[in-house]
């Protein structure tokens, strides 16, 4: 189950640098403004929440239920239907708690919000490894 999962995550205090490329910090900020669905932006919010739970430097935590959706959907994979039963919510709290985990992500780390621009130069796609 998520929770359970969710306890091993937290209570594992290994950190690991994780580099979230330029790519996937645009597709999240799309995702916040709601541009892009959670599926076209799934490997870039995938990148962001492993960086949350590596980071065993964060002076900061999401909420309980926020990690919660986060393993169920982002980290575990499970379809809309099997999060939802499992965490007793529906698709659009489940949808909720995810954008706002992504925002909460996003801000910290990186100061971008839904406000930010979009959109990468060639030169930036370049120094990002493309």
């Amino acid at each position: 189950p998520p929770e359970i999962a969710r306890l091993i995550l937290i209570g594992t205090k290994v950190h690991r640098d994780v580099n979230v490329s330029k790519v996937f910090l645009d597709k999240a900020v799309a995702f916040l403004k709601g541009v892009s669905p959670y599926e076209s932006s799934a490997d870039a919010i995938h990148a962001l929440v492993l960086k949350y739970f590596w980071d065993a430097k964060r002076d900061w935590s999401l909420s309980e239920e926020e990690e919660i959706a986060l393993v169920a959907k982002v980290l575990q994979g499970r379809p809309w239907r099997f999060s939802t039963a499992s965490l007793g919510s529906s698709r659009l709290e489940l949808t909720q708690l995810i954008y706002d985990a992504v925002e909460k992500i996003l801000e910290r780390y990186y100061g971008l919000t839904r406000e930010s621009p979009m959109g990468l130069t060639l030169e930036e796609l370049r120094t990002d490894g493309f």
